[in-house]
Protein backbone atom coordinates (compact mmCIF):
# COMPACT_ATOMS: atom_id res chain seq x y z
CA UNK A 1 0.00 0.00 0.00
CA UNK A 2 1.42 3.32 -1.04
CA UNK A 3 2.41 5.91 1.74
CA UNK A 4 -0.25 8.63 0.22
CA UNK A 5 -3.44 5.64 0.82
CA UNK A 6 -2.00 5.09 4.29
CA UNK A 7 -2.31 8.96 4.92
CA UNK A 8 -5.63 9.26 3.18
CA UNK A 9 -6.87 6.08 5.26
CA UNK A 10 -5.63 7.42 8.81
CA UNK A 11 -7.69 11.06 8.13
CA UNK A 12 -10.65 9.10 7.26
CA UNK A 13 -10.79 6.69 10.45
CA UNK A 14 -13.30 8.23 12.81
CA UNK A 15 -12.18 9.24 16.13
CA UNK A 16 -13.50 7.11 18.83
CA UNK A 17 -15.55 9.07 21.65
CA UNK A 18 -14.69 8.41 24.72
CA UNK A 19 -16.56 9.42 28.24
CA UNK A 20 -13.90 9.88 30.96
CA UNK A 21 -16.32 11.41 33.78
CA UNK A 22 -18.68 10.81 36.79
CA UNK A 23 -22.18 10.57 36.06
CA UNK A 24 -22.92 11.93 39.77
CA UNK A 25 -20.82 15.13 38.48
CA UNK A 26 -23.02 15.55 35.69
CA UNK A 27 -24.09 19.32 35.03
CA UNK A 28 -27.06 18.35 33.24
CA UNK A 29 -30.59 20.46 34.12
CA UNK A 30 -31.17 16.84 36.14
CA UNK A 31 -28.33 18.16 38.83
CA UNK A 32 -29.67 21.64 38.74
CA UNK A 33 -30.67 22.10 41.99
CA UNK A 34 -28.34 19.44 43.72
CA UNK A 35 -26.53 22.35 45.35
CA UNK A 36 -23.16 20.82 47.47
CA UNK A 37 -20.80 22.11 50.22
CA UNK A 38 -16.86 22.17 49.97
CA UNK A 39 -16.78 23.50 53.78
CA UNK A 40 -14.59 21.43 56.44
CA UNK A 41 -17.08 18.88 59.22
CA UNK A 42 -16.74 21.66 61.97
CA UNK A 43 -17.92 24.31 59.34
CA UNK A 44 -20.95 22.43 58.19
CA UNK A 45 -21.70 22.05 62.01
CA UNK A 46 -21.09 25.08 63.83
CA UNK A 47 -23.66 26.96 62.95
CA UNK A 48 -26.21 23.60 62.54
CA UNK A 49 -25.54 21.79 65.61
CA UNK A 50 -27.74 23.52 67.87
CA UNK A 51 -30.95 23.77 65.33
CA UNK A 52 -30.31 19.88 64.97
CA UNK A 53 -30.17 19.07 68.49
CA UNK A 54 -33.45 20.93 69.28
CA UNK A 55 -35.34 19.65 66.86
CA UNK A 56 -34.24 16.11 67.75
CA UNK A 57 -35.01 16.72 71.04
CA UNK A 58 -38.70 17.75 70.11
CA UNK A 59 -39.03 15.00 67.96
CA UNK A 60 -38.28 12.77 70.79
CA UNK A 61 -41.08 14.27 72.76
CA UNK A 62 -43.74 14.49 70.39
CA UNK A 63 -43.10 12.24 67.13
CA UNK A 64 -43.78 8.33 68.22
CA UNK A 65 -41.58 6.82 65.52
CA UNK A 66 -38.54 8.92 67.25
CA UNK A 67 -39.80 7.77 70.32
CA UNK A 68 -40.01 4.40 68.80
CA UNK A 69 -36.29 4.11 67.73
CA UNK A 70 -34.88 5.88 70.78
CA UNK A 71 -36.70 3.30 72.97
CA UNK A 72 -35.51 0.01 70.86
CA UNK A 73 -32.14 1.66 71.20
CA UNK A 74 -32.44 1.03 75.27
CA UNK A 75 -33.43 -1.99 74.90
CA UNK A 76 -31.61 -3.63 72.06
CA UNK A 77 -27.82 -2.44 72.88
CA UNK A 78 -28.62 -2.06 76.84
CA UNK A 79 -31.19 -4.36 77.33
CA UNK A 80 -32.77 -4.68 80.58
CA UNK A 81 -29.75 -5.80 82.88
CA UNK A 82 -27.59 -3.24 81.06
CA UNK A 83 -24.11 -4.04 80.40
CA UNK A 84 -22.29 -6.11 83.19
CA UNK A 85 -18.73 -6.73 84.42
CA UNK A 86 -16.82 -10.44 84.11
CA UNK A 87 -13.34 -10.55 85.16
CA UNK A 88 -11.80 -13.62 83.86
CA UNK A 89 -8.21 -13.00 85.66
CA UNK A 90 -5.93 -15.90 85.43
CA UNK A 91 -3.37 -17.23 87.94
CA UNK A 92 0.35 -17.87 86.72
CA UNK A 93 -0.45 -21.71 86.36
CA UNK A 94 -3.01 -20.62 83.93
CA UNK A 95 -6.07 -21.16 85.87
CA UNK A 96 -8.58 -18.65 86.91
CA UNK A 97 -7.95 -16.59 90.01
CA UNK A 98 -11.67 -17.09 91.67
CA UNK A 99 -11.18 -15.45 94.35
CA UNK A 100 -9.90 -12.60 93.12
CA UNK A 101 -12.28 -11.90 90.51
CA UNK A 102 -15.04 -12.55 92.70
CA UNK A 103 -14.22 -9.75 94.85
CA UNK A 104 -13.13 -7.42 92.05
CA UNK A 105 -16.96 -8.42 90.92
CA UNK A 106 -18.46 -8.18 94.19
CA UNK A 107 -16.91 -4.35 94.50
CA UNK A 108 -18.19 -3.37 90.65
CA UNK A 109 -21.74 -4.29 91.67
CA UNK A 110 -21.42 -2.54 95.02
CA UNK A 111 -20.26 0.58 93.10
CA UNK A 112 -23.09 0.23 90.22
CA UNK A 113 -25.80 0.38 92.88
CA UNK A 114 -28.21 3.42 92.94
CA UNK A 115 -26.92 6.94 94.60
CA UNK A 116 -23.29 5.62 94.44
CA UNK A 117 -22.35 5.79 90.55
CA UNK A 118 -23.72 9.01 89.60
CA UNK A 119 -23.08 12.19 91.70
CA UNK A 120 -26.63 13.53 91.67
CA UNK A 121 -27.59 10.09 93.57
CA UNK A 122 -30.84 9.47 91.59
CA UNK A 123 -29.56 6.44 88.79
CA UNK A 124 -28.00 3.19 89.00
CA UNK A 125 -25.50 1.90 86.53
CA UNK A 126 -28.14 0.82 84.27
CA UNK A 127 -29.92 3.96 84.26
CA UNK A 128 -27.06 5.68 83.44
CA UNK A 129 -26.33 3.24 80.52
CA UNK A 130 -29.67 4.13 78.98
CA UNK A 131 -29.46 7.60 79.51
CA UNK A 132 -26.05 7.09 77.26
CA UNK A 133 -27.25 5.59 74.58
CA UNK A 134 -30.45 7.65 74.27
CA UNK A 135 -28.41 10.80 74.74
CA UNK A 136 -25.63 9.87 72.42
CA UNK A 137 -28.48 9.52 69.66
CA UNK A 138 -30.80 12.09 69.97
CA UNK A 139 -27.96 14.91 71.23
CA UNK A 140 -25.12 12.99 69.08
CA UNK A 141 -22.85 13.11 71.68
CA UNK A 142 -22.51 12.77 75.33
CA UNK A 143 -20.22 14.49 78.01
CA UNK A 144 -19.44 12.83 81.63
CA UNK A 145 -17.49 14.46 84.18
CA UNK A 146 -15.33 12.09 85.87
CA UNK A 147 -15.47 13.35 90.02
CA UNK A 148 -13.65 12.48 93.14
CA UNK A 149 -16.93 12.12 95.12
CA UNK A 150 -17.46 11.69 98.62
CA UNK A 151 -18.65 7.51 98.81
CA UNK A 152 -16.49 4.64 99.33
CA UNK A 153 -14.99 4.09 96.20
CA UNK A 154 -14.28 8.38 95.67
CA UNK A 155 -15.73 8.01 92.31
CA UNK A 156 -18.57 9.15 90.47
CA UNK A 157 -19.70 10.18 87.37
CA UNK A 158 -21.53 13.55 86.09
CA UNK A 159 -23.39 13.59 83.14
CA UNK A 160 -23.42 16.95 81.22
CA UNK A 161 -25.66 17.98 78.80
CA UNK A 162 -24.14 19.17 75.76
CA UNK A 163 -25.59 22.70 75.54
CA UNK A 164 -23.04 23.61 78.32
CA UNK A 165 -20.38 22.91 76.51
CA UNK A 166 -20.25 26.12 74.56
CA UNK A 167 -20.39 26.20 70.55
CA UNK A 168 -20.54 29.77 70.23
CA UNK A 169 -16.83 29.98 71.92
CA UNK A 170 -14.12 29.99 69.42
CA UNK A 171 -10.92 30.89 69.33
CA UNK A 172 -7.26 30.42 68.91
CA UNK A 173 -4.10 30.21 71.09
CA UNK A 174 -0.47 30.41 70.89
CA UNK A 175 1.82 27.35 69.84
CA UNK A 176 -0.81 26.27 67.40
CA UNK A 177 -3.57 25.61 69.95
CA UNK A 178 -7.07 26.51 69.36
CA UNK A 179 -10.68 26.63 70.01
CA UNK A 180 -13.49 24.99 68.40
CA UNK A 181 -16.96 24.95 69.70
CA UNK A 182 -16.12 24.77 73.18
CA UNK A 183 -13.27 22.04 73.08
CA UNK A 184 -9.74 23.85 73.16
CA UNK A 185 -7.25 21.35 70.93
CA UNK A 186 -3.41 21.28 70.44
CA UNK A 187 -1.80 21.35 67.01
CA UNK A 188 -2.59 17.78 66.17
CA UNK A 189 -6.20 18.55 67.20
CA UNK A 190 -5.81 16.35 70.19
CA UNK A 191 -8.85 17.67 72.99
CA UNK A 192 -6.76 19.53 75.61
CA UNK A 193 -9.63 20.87 77.99
CA UNK A 194 -13.05 22.00 77.52
CA UNK A 195 -14.61 25.17 78.09
CA UNK A 196 -18.23 24.67 79.71
CA UNK A 197 -20.94 27.23 80.72
CA UNK A 198 -21.46 27.78 84.25
CA UNK A 199 -25.12 27.81 83.81
CA UNK A 200 -27.69 25.84 81.03
CA UNK A 201 -28.26 28.48 78.36
CA UNK A 202 -31.72 27.31 78.74
CA UNK A 203 -32.24 27.56 82.36
CA UNK A 204 -32.85 31.33 82.59
CA UNK A 205 -36.69 30.92 84.13
CA UNK A 206 -34.28 29.82 87.64
CA UNK A 207 -31.34 31.80 87.14
CA UNK A 208 -31.37 35.47 88.86
CA UNK A 209 -29.16 36.77 86.73
CA UNK A 210 -27.47 34.77 83.07
CA UNK A 211 -24.01 35.46 82.23
CA UNK A 212 -21.98 33.31 79.85
CA UNK A 213 -18.93 32.49 82.13
CA UNK A 214 -16.99 29.74 81.49
CA UNK A 215 -14.73 27.09 83.31
CA UNK A 216 -12.00 25.48 82.01
CA UNK A 217 -12.26 21.72 82.62
CA UNK A 218 -8.76 19.25 81.65
CA UNK A 219 -9.66 16.77 79.33
CA UNK A 220 -8.62 13.88 81.78
CA UNK A 221 -11.69 14.68 83.89
CA UNK A 222 -13.78 14.71 80.52
CA UNK A 223 -15.23 11.72 78.30
CA UNK A 224 -16.19 13.01 75.47
CA UNK A 225 -18.58 10.45 73.69
CA UNK A 226 -19.53 10.67 69.22
CA UNK A 227 -19.33 9.03 67.06
CA UNK A 228 -17.19 11.17 63.79
CA UNK A 229 -18.99 11.14 60.17
CA UNK A 230 -15.70 12.75 58.80
CA UNK A 231 -12.04 13.11 59.69
CA UNK A 232 -11.00 16.14 61.90
CA UNK A 233 -14.50 16.27 63.39
CA UNK A 234 -14.56 18.13 67.04
CA UNK A 235 -18.71 17.89 67.66
CA UNK A 236 -21.01 14.93 67.07
CA UNK A 237 -23.89 14.95 65.24
CA UNK A 238 -27.80 13.29 66.44
CA UNK A 239 -27.97 10.32 64.41
CA UNK A 240 -31.38 11.40 63.34
CA UNK A 241 -30.15 14.52 61.40
CA UNK A 242 -30.93 13.00 58.28
CA UNK A 243 -34.20 12.01 59.28
CA UNK A 244 -35.81 15.08 60.65
CA UNK A 245 -37.31 16.42 57.47
CA UNK A 246 -39.09 13.17 56.55
CA UNK A 247 -40.25 12.42 60.34
CA UNK A 248 -41.70 16.22 60.20
CA UNK A 249 -43.26 15.67 56.90
CA UNK A 250 -44.52 12.15 57.51
CA UNK A 251 -46.31 13.58 60.79
CA UNK A 252 -47.89 16.30 59.22
CA UNK A 253 -49.22 13.86 56.34
CA UNK A 254 -50.82 11.23 59.01
CA UNK A 255 -52.40 14.36 60.71
CA UNK A 256 -53.81 15.80 57.88
CA UNK A 257 -55.32 12.21 56.74
CA UNK A 258 -56.85 11.79 59.94
CA UNK A 259 -57.90 15.10 60.35
CA UNK A 260 -59.94 13.99 56.74
CA UNK A 261 -61.37 11.05 57.93
CA UNK A 262 -62.84 12.97 60.75
CA UNK A 263 -64.21 15.77 59.02
CA UNK A 264 -65.86 12.86 56.25
CA UNK A 265 -66.91 11.24 59.10
CA UNK A 266 -69.10 13.95 60.48
CA UNK A 267 -70.64 15.45 57.31
CA UNK A 268 -74.53 15.30 57.42
CA UNK A 269 -76.74 15.30 54.71
CA UNK A 270 -80.40 16.21 54.32
CA UNK A 271 -83.31 16.13 51.72
CA UNK A 272 -85.52 18.44 51.94
CA UNK A 273 -88.32 20.02 50.03
CA UNK A 274 -89.80 23.94 49.37
CA UNK A 275 -93.23 23.09 51.07
CA UNK A 276 -91.40 21.71 54.28
CA UNK A 277 -91.21 25.00 55.81
CA UNK A 278 -92.83 25.74 59.18
CA UNK A 279 -93.13 21.64 60.04
CA UNK A 280 -92.46 20.73 63.45
CA UNK A 281 -92.90 17.68 65.07
CA UNK A 282 -91.31 15.09 66.56
CA UNK A 283 -89.38 12.30 64.93
CA UNK A 284 -91.31 9.49 63.71
CA UNK A 285 -90.47 6.21 62.21
CA UNK A 286 -92.38 4.33 59.34
CA UNK A 287 -91.14 1.42 57.81
CA UNK A 288 -92.34 0.48 54.51
CA UNK A 289 -92.89 -3.33 53.96
CA UNK A 290 -95.63 -3.67 50.98
CA UNK A 291 -95.19 -2.38 47.22
CA UNK A 292 -98.43 -0.66 47.81
CA UNK A 293 -97.00 1.64 50.43
CA UNK A 294 -93.76 2.56 48.48
CA UNK A 295 -96.04 3.49 45.51
CA UNK A 296 -98.25 5.90 47.81
CA UNK A 297 -95.26 7.58 49.19
CA UNK A 298 -93.64 8.19 45.59
CA UNK A 299 -91.07 5.30 46.33
CA UNK A 300 -89.80 2.86 44.48
CA UNK A 301 -90.61 -0.84 45.73
CA UNK A 302 -87.92 -2.16 47.91
CA UNK A 303 -88.62 -6.15 46.79
CA UNK A 304 -89.29 -7.49 50.31
CA UNK A 305 -86.01 -5.24 51.72
CA UNK A 306 -87.74 -2.58 54.40
CA UNK A 307 -86.57 0.81 54.31
CA UNK A 308 -86.71 2.99 57.39
CA UNK A 309 -87.42 7.21 56.73
CA UNK A 310 -86.86 9.40 59.45
CA UNK A 311 -88.65 12.31 59.35
CA UNK A 312 -86.67 15.25 61.28
CA UNK A 313 -87.63 18.68 62.04
CA UNK A 314 -84.41 20.17 60.39
CA UNK A 315 -85.57 22.42 57.91
CA UNK A 316 -83.58 24.11 54.99
CA UNK A 317 -84.77 26.42 52.03
CA UNK A 318 -83.01 24.52 49.06
CA UNK A 319 -85.81 22.11 46.98
CA UNK A 320 -83.68 18.66 46.13
CA UNK A 321 -84.61 15.72 45.08
CA UNK A 322 -81.92 12.97 46.14
CA UNK A 323 -81.37 9.30 45.00
CA UNK A 324 -80.13 6.82 48.13
CA UNK A 325 -78.83 3.94 47.13
CA UNK A 326 -79.87 0.50 49.16
CA UNK A 327 -76.59 -1.17 51.01
CA UNK A 328 -77.08 -4.73 50.24
CA UNK A 329 -78.68 -4.25 46.53
CA UNK A 330 -77.43 -1.59 44.99
CA UNK A 331 -80.70 -0.20 43.75
CA UNK A 332 -81.69 3.86 43.94
CA UNK A 333 -84.12 4.86 45.53
CA UNK A 334 -85.63 8.44 44.84
CA UNK A 335 -87.54 9.72 47.56
CA UNK A 336 -89.70 13.01 47.68
CA UNK A 337 -91.84 14.57 50.41
CA UNK A 338 -92.79 17.65 52.39
CA UNK A 339 -90.61 17.17 54.76
CA UNK A 340 -87.18 17.37 55.62
CA UNK A 341 -86.18 13.37 55.95
CA UNK A 342 -82.87 11.31 56.97
CA UNK A 343 -82.82 7.40 55.96
CA UNK A 344 -81.27 4.15 56.73
CA UNK A 345 -81.48 0.56 55.75
CA UNK A 346 -82.52 -2.14 58.10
Amino acid sequence: MKFSDRLKRFFQTKKRVVKREYAGASNSRLFADFLTSTRSPDSEIRYALKVLRNRCRDLSRNNEYARRYLNLLKTNVIGEKGIGLQVKAKNEDGSFDRIGNTIVENAWLKWTRLGNCTVDRRMNFVDAQNLFIESLARDGEVIIRMVNYNNPDKFAIEFIEPDLLDDEKNDVLKDGKRIRMGVELDEYRAPLAYWMLTEHPGDMEYSARYTRTHIRVPSEKILHVYMPDRAQQTRGVPWMASAIQSLKMLHGYREAELVAARTGASKMGFFTSPSGDGFTADDTEEQFRSDDECRARHVPPTSGRALTLRHSTRLTQRPHLATLKGRSSGESLRVSGSRTTRWRTI
